[in-house]
């Protein structure tokens, strides 16, 4: 069996990887797709080092190796991002409401579902919020810590108010915490 297991790694390896036109072997960047199921959590880390803790019904899809100029992933839910540091490729976090989020080296909460307003909240670091306005302009808004920003992208609107983060980050800890929300907002929890 050990003898068998060395020729079907040998052909994994060069199905996985790809022969450039100067006879390199160079390995294909491949999609991945974390998943978290109905009133679970789950921790994902990203090749880079960049850690992400997704809340109930979440879905991340991210590369195998970051190339290129950016490290870019899409992501649908509410997500807390522990970003590394890395000056040179901005990490972006696009959604499904033509918004996304570029990171630097922070830690932030991203609330993205479908069908909903596109709600971030910055713990550390800095981000900048890219959205369309209602013209069809695409703008950047800079968020400080403990600054939490919504984004209606349905009409390009967005508010940008002072937090201090705990009640958007305490799903991560396994706590709930209500302040000044809505009967609607607490029947969707």
């Amino acid at each position: 069996a050990a003898i068998m297991s060395i020729p079907l790694l040998g052909a994994v390896a060069y199905l996985s990887c790809e022969l450039r036109p100067d006879g390199q072997m160079v390995a294909q960047v491949q999609t991945l797709e974390f998943r978290t199921n109905p009133g679970m959590t789950g921790k994902v880390v990203l090749p880079d080092g960049t850690t992400a803790i997704l809340n109930s019904g979440s879905v991340l899809s991210y590369p195998s190796e970051f190339t290129g100029e950016e490290r870019r992933v899409r992501f649908e839910g509410e997500g807390y991002f522990d970003v590394t540091t890395d000056k040179e490729h901005p990490f972006v976090v696009a959604t499904s409401s033509n918004s996304a989020v570029r990171v630097y080296g922070t830690e932030f909460n991203l609330e993205a579902y479908a069908g909903c307003p596109c709600v971030a909240t910055l713990v550390s670091g800095e981000v900048g919020f890219l959205y369309k306005e209602r013209n069809g302009k695409k703008k950047e808004v800079s968020l400080e810590p403990d600054q939490r920003l919504t984004y209606n992208p349905w009409d390009g609107d967005i508010e940008v108010m002072d937090t201090d983060c705990v009640s958007e980050t305490a799903w991560k800890d396994g706590k709930i915490m209500l302040d000044k929300t809505s009967m609607k907002e607490i029947l969707s929890i």
